[in-house]
């Protein structure tokens, strides 16, 4: 397993607060000889059950400059299936610094990342990395300390995290459903769907709960270069659907237009959109 001990310096710490020290996994393209065993969903088991975590870490950096991982949501439908199994939350790692394999990290970029995470459950994100290695190659900040641009992409996404913190925090994941194409490993959305969907790229749905059943749908534009218009049509009778506001300068309502149970909404690259969905309660006389 990787051992990483998180910042020790507090002074390169710059008020991050609390730091965690945990283990952070490999991701399910790292070879035999770096996980120590054939099987991925064996790896984080046996991790699972030898090391019993508090949290469980895991990277893994899906957009290439020349490409995607196709097998990322297989790695996050492992770790969301562990992370329940053994009632552990899960935390993420965001690529926020370009190398020769890795591109500049886009504002989609950096949102794809953080709400794929958030929408399979995860309790926790991190960037890799805050402070550069090398001189040359500048991340959230630079060797100096200065603020890069990334820093300020950063910063907006985690203010939106901060201010859904409340609700996020209480939610479990019940389920993750994908439009077509599916990913390989991931769940198609089932006929009995609460939404019928038409969208003009691929999405994921994240199925949430919160601590009193209510229903929450973490919507999250598996293109993180372009943004996408969608139509949802309700299959069941809602008496309201309600966006999680994201700022103070936002408050929680009903988005889009609710005409004869259609629903349309925009999502721009990468980006997640959260929503409460009430049902219409029957009383029996």
């Amino acid at each position: 397993f990787q051992a990483e001990d998180g910042i020790r310096d507090v002074e390169r710490s710059r008020g991050l607060g609390d730091v965690y020290k945990r283990q952070n996994l490999y991701p399910n393209y790292a070879d035999e000889g770096q996980l120590g065993i054939s099987n991925y969903k064996n790896y984080v088991e046996k991790f699972m059950e030898i090391v019993s975590p508090r949290i469980l870490s895991f990277d893994n950096y899906p957009i290439l400059k020349w490409g995607f991982r196709v097998d990322f949501f297989k790695n996050l439908e492992i770790i969301r299936e562990s992370s329940l199994k053994y009632n552990v939350p899960f935390w993420g790692f965001v690529r926020s610094l370009e190398t020769a394999k890795y591109p500049f990290p886009e504002e989609g970029h950096l949102r794809f990342q953080v709400y794929s995470n958030l929408a399979y459950g995860a309790k926790g994100i991190q960037y890799f990395e805050y402070w550069p290695n090398k001189i040359t190659i500048p991340a959230i900040v630079t060797t100096e300390g200065n603020k890069t641009l990334t820093y300020y992409k950063v910063q907006k996404i985690n203010e939106e995290i901060l201010f859904m913190s409340s609700i996020l925090r209480s939610l479990k994941s019940i389920d993750v459903y994908h439009t077509e194409p599916v990913p390989v490993g991931c769940k198609p959305i089932p006929a009995n769907f609460i939404f019928k969907i038409n969208s003009s790229k691929p999405l994921c749905i994240g199925y949430l709960k919160d601590s009193n059943n209510d229903d929450f749908y973490l919507l999250v534009n598996r293109d993180f270069n372009n943004y996408t218009k969608v139509d949802l049509t309700l299959t069941e009778k809602i008496r309201e659907i309600i966006e999680v506001a994201r700022s103070k300068n936002r408050v929680s309502k009903t988005s889009g237009k609710l005409l004869n149970n259609n629903f349309r909404i925009k999502i721009s690259a990468g980006d997640g959109r959260l929503f409460k969905v009430i049902r219409l309660s029957l009383i029996h006389i």
